[in-house]
């Protein structure tokens, strides 16, 4: 059986883990993280004075990873490679970025010329599309 020793602030021990963990997130002393990973919660963080390690092991919710990209590629007029946007990004795999940037894509914000190593990414709705109206 696989056992947690872990104490509530009460100081009362909490018995099996899933049971646990259910009872600390009750409680409010962890979070769930992205898919299932736990983390203490940000009242810790804020309380030891590390808000920063908090936001950096919580991750960036989607929206904002978008932001970041398209503020990059838009202060980069000469175009982005797919590897300065994964260094944006670090956290996530190039799988990731680029499911972020066909985001972008779809939504009018950035196109991209050239499909291998060299292709690059710009600001904007592709200009050779002609909009159907």
């Amino acid at each position: 059986m696989n056992w947690l020793p872990l104490v509530s602030s009460a100081g009362v021990a909490l018995c099996h883990c899933a049971t646990g963990v259910a009872r600390l997130l009750d409680l409010g002393v962890i979070e769930k993280g992205k898919g299932r990973t736990l983390l203490l919660a940000r009242r810790y963080y804020e309380f030891v004075g590390q808000k920063g390690t908090y936001t950096r092991k919580k991750g960036l919710d989607r929206e904002q990873n978008l932001a970041l990209l398209l503020k990059h590629i838009e202060e980069n007029p000469e175009g982005s490679k797919l590897e300065e946007l994964c260094q944006v990004l670090p956290a996530l795999s190039v799988t990731q970025v680029q499911s972020l940037v066909r985001t972008l894509q779809r939504r009018g914000n950035a196109h991209s010329e050239g499909r291998t190593n060299q292709g690059r990414w710009y600001p904007g709705p592709d200009p050779t599309v002609i909009d159907a109206l």
